[in-house]
């Protein structure tokens, strides 16, 4: 994450084109000796002053951030990335009972480690999709779960390939389906090859 591109995806025909929008060094840079800007930071910033609001960013796992998301939400940007296998969401907060007790009032409901859901198996969908320029047949099942804040749900979508290999993707867009957030995100493949292209020509970065 030395680098920090942003590209937008065209459609042309029946591809898909990942055309280059800005390129340039993240990691290292410092403002001032006291800067605490964190590459997140950098990136958040970046797509808040280059992307319109209501546009979708599909950004790597590294950028799984309740802090970027909260300014996603702001600006009214939808992110879709990959979460860790051990993320845990919330159920909302049950209605209060009449008498509340001392303390600190709850905001969460009751946490759910989602890496346990793929033990039902039963709540997955089998379906064959159109992934990474190949037919692939997969395993999912969504679930819309509090995150970031007690206030906004995220749609988080668990999906196993036919090879055992599980992921965890999450959507600020809750109005998605899974199918399109599965398929979306595979769409990161083009913009890696892309990257790539970019900076090994230039060895000199």
């Amino acid at each position: 994450h030395y680098f920090g591109v942003i590209t937008l995806l065209k459609e042309a025909g029946s591809c898909l084109k990942a055309v280059p929008v800005t390129l340039g060094l993240q990691d290292g840079i410092k403002k001032a000796d006291d800067d605490q800007t964190t590459i997140v930071d950098r990136m958040s910033g970046l797509c808040i002053e280059l992307i319109y609001a209501g546009s979708y960013v599909i950004l790597d796992a590294y950028f799984a951030s309740k802090q970027l998301i909260e300014k996603f939400r702001k600006h009214k940007l939808h992110l879709i990335t990959r979460v860790r296998i051990n993320a845990v969401g919330k159920h909302p907060l049950p209605p209060p009972r009449l008498k509340c007790g001392r303390g600190r009032p709850r905001i969460w409901g009751e946490p759910v480690k989602l890496r346990n859901l793929f033990d039902e198996k039963d709540s997955f969908t089998t379906e064959t999709l159109l992934l990474y320029g190949k037919m692939v047949t997969l395993r999912y099942r969504c679930i819309d779960l509090h995150w970031d804040c007690p206030v906004q749900k995220v749609r988080f979508v668990l999906a196993t390939w036919s090879e055992g290999k599980q992921i965890i993707l999450l959507s600020t867009d809750v109005a998605l389906s899974a199918v399109e957030i599965v398929t979306a995100y595979s769409w990161r493949f083009k913009i890696e090859v892309t990257f790539r292209n970019l900076i090994q020509p230039h060895t000199w970065f």
